[in-house]
């Protein structure tokens, strides 16, 4: 009888079962804003900084006690008794997590360059408040009234900051991005373990043991590990889990000898955790074969090792075909994801002759607007239409509607609202910019209208302009801007009545993005059926119809937002709808 992948309850009774940490609820499956990310941040520094202010207080009490005394201590720790160790342990971590940053303001939330812009180290810093500093304040000197008062001040910090550190649940979103993050590059575990998330140079393996401390511990990789496990993700958990126990062996070098049974008991646990993984990959592999499903290798892995065939990269022979045929549903299918990966890694799918018609020129677009100074055009795509805009938005501008978003950012929603799924499918904060907000945001739109030759005016053509940050790890899954308002209409089934009644001006023909900040790395918008992809540069912008000459829904403009590997990224959008284009883009004569 052939066996079936176990279901998520199953699976997660057997992860329980090894002693694998599960972070369940709504919240497990977010990972972090920037905002969030930033004050999470700010509070581990107010943890360390009083923890900085009672260890001088200890050390000073101990050196009084003993000052007469000098052999009564050892040369290594000559007045921090043991006791003591942890919170010294917890405060270096912290320099190593902020390293190149001391000193800096993390409440702002403005995290450009700022760990908490880096996936990696918001990870550890969620369990480091999620874990670490739960079992430190409940461990230690509960008689202590200065102990005592060290955790008020914490207390107070999580109250004035709107955050919690106690929230195990906060960690378990972040292995979420991090998964993610892995997946989406064909990034090496064992690279991220070492605390990068570069790609290794030709593709090289890094040693097992490195001269800096791993950033990341066997317990946040175990963490990425049971995330993908939770998502199907065979052949990704399998490297997790590879990386965990190699962790594993590292730290138990390190640890005391009254740490080896745990050390161990938790090899052991990965060890059971990558069987587990590898079986349930070659069992899904042989029962759908290797068709692009997501985290899946192409070769069983009890045969051919995971990181030989990491290496190879596979690639479909039909992904080459992405974009020859016009698809009919919005469904995302497994080569629209193959493309979607290899285009965020900036990988180039149009053909060499496909490239040679594509062209660059200054245009001033019909408009008088732009004839004293005509805007730099860059085509990427002829059908469907995939324009790119150089330099278009000034340093002012940018910093302007920056400066006017960012009081007003809330946690992105979907179509669907916002619910506990939201975040794996978009995760990113937005705020929403009136033309009556400020004479910027008038100018944004004037500056749409003449590059398209669009009406764009707010209410008249145009939405409110909407302005995006992603983080650590921000996303937006491949997706439709158009709303397929009428194109049920075309097909001879009934629109949906509540859709058009909210949009009286049509669906959405046209989109408008402005990139507003160089994105470190990562962070590209990529066109999966177009087979382009667009590299963030700060002031230029893309422009693409969402609907065809005819007025019905293009479903070759699927697109989405490459996950941030490093950094954070700012756009703006302007939807431009239908109906108030009618001579402007006329329906064509049949």
């Amino acid at each position: 009888m052939t066996m079936s992948p176990p279901c998520s309850s199953a699976l997660l009774l057997v992860l329980v079962a090894v002693g694998v940490g599960v972070g369940l609820g709504a919240e497990s499956a977010n990972s972090l804003s920037v905002v969030e990310a930033s004050r999470l941040l700010a509070l581990d520094a107010e943890i360390v900084r009083r923890l900085q202010a009672y260890l001088e207080e200890e050390e000073r009490r101990q050196r009084e006690e003993v000052e007469g005394d000098p052999e009564s201590h050892t040369h290594e720790h000559p007045w921090i008794p043991a006791p003591l160790e942890s919170i010294s342990r917890y405060i270096h971590e912290f320099d190593a997590v902020t390293e190149g940053h001391a000193g800096a303001n993390y409440e702002t939330g403005a995290s450009e360059g700022l760990p908490s812009a880096d996936p990696l180290r918001t990870m550890v810093i969620t369990r480091r408040l999620g874990r670490d500093w739960p079992a430190l304040r409940d461990a230690h000197f509960r008689n202590n009234q200065s102990w005592q008062g060290v955790v008020e001040a914490v207390e107070a910090a999580e109250a004035r900051l709107g955050v919690a550190g106690g929230r195990e649940a906060v960690a378990g979103g972040t292995a979420l991005s991090l998964m993610r993050l892995h997946h989406v590059y064909n990034l090496h575990a064992h690279h991220l373990a070492q605390g990068s998330p570069a790609p290794l140079a030709d593709g090289a393996r890094p040693r097992r043991r490195s001269a800096a401390m791993p950033l990341l511990r066997a317990s946040d990789l175990s963490a990425v590990g049971v995330k993908a496990m939770e998502q199907e993700m065979y052949g990704r958990a399998a490297e997790w889990f590879e990386a965990a126990r190699d962790a594993v062996e590292n730290e138990a070098e390190q640890e005391t000898s009254q740490s080896t049974t745990k050390s161990d008991t938790l090899r052991r646990q990965m060890d059971l955790l990558l069987h587990i993984s590898t079986s349930l990959h070659d069992l899904l592999l042989t029962r759908r074969g290797f068709t692009g499903q997501t985290g899946i290798f192409p070769e069983q892995l009890s045969q051919i090792s995971l990181m030989e065939q990491k290496e190879s990269d596979v690639t479909p022979p039909d992904l080459g075909k992405l974009g020859k045929d016009d698809p009919t549903s919005v469904t995302v299918k497994p080569r629209d994801e193959l493309a979607f990966s290899r285009l965020c890694r900036g990988h180039r799918l149009l053909t060499p002759t496909e490239e040679s018609r594509l062209k660059c020129r200054t245009d001033a677009r019909g408009s008088p607007y732009l004839v004293l100074m005509p805007a730099r055009v860059e085509e990427l795509s002829l059908d469907p239409l995939i324009l790119a805009f150089r330099d278009v938005l000034t340093n002012r501008q940018i910093e302007d509607v920056k400066d006017l978003a960012r009081p007003i950012l809330e946690q992105a929603a979907t179509a669907f609202g916002i619910n506990s799924d939201t975040i794996s499918v978009r995760s990113s904060h937005t705020a929403w910019l009136r033309d009556d907000t400020h004479a910027t945001v008038r100018s944004v739109g004037v500056k749409v209208a003449a590059l398209t030759g669009l009406v764009v005016k707010e209410d008249a053509g145009g939405e409110v302009l909407q302005v995006n940050l992603y983080g650590s790890a921000g996303h937006y899954i491949p997706h439709h801007d158009f709303v397929g308002a009428h194109y049920k209409a075309w097909e001879m089934q009934p629109p949906d009545d509540s859709v058009l009644a909210g949009h009286p001006n049509g669906d959405r023909i046209a989109t408008f993005m402005f990139y507003m900040n160089d994105v470190e790395e990562g962070g590209r918008t990529v066109f999966p059926r177009a087979r382009v992809g667009v590299e963030p540069r700060k002031g230029s912008a893309v422009f693409w119809w969402n609907l065809l000459p005819n007025g019905m829904s293009d479903f070759r403009t699927l697109h989405g937002a490459c996950p941030v590997i490093r950094g954070t990224k700012w756009v703006c959008n302007k939807w431009i709808k239908h109906h108030p284009q009618l001579h402007r883009r006329p329906c064509p004569v049949i």
